[in-house]
């Protein structure tokens, strides 16, 4: 019975290092995309700031 306690404990205790593992893997990869939804954001946000700046210019010159 000691055995098979053992044995059970062992699986348990493999099966949370794989679980854990895995969602350090998980925490990264969602955090490499909200890094790069970010910096699409900053460059949208940048785009739309010089086309507005453009059509300023557009409308002060005429």
């Amino acid at each position: 019975m000691k055995m098979g306690l053992c044995q059970v404990l062992n699986h348990t205790d493999e099966f949370l290092e794989f679980g854990r593992n895995e969602i350090d893997c998980l925490k990264s990869i969602l955090a490499t995309m909200a890094n790069r939804i970010e910096k699409f954001e900053q460059i949208e946000s940048q785009v739309f700031k010089n086309l507005f700046i453009q059509l300023l210019e557009i409308r002060n010159e005429s």
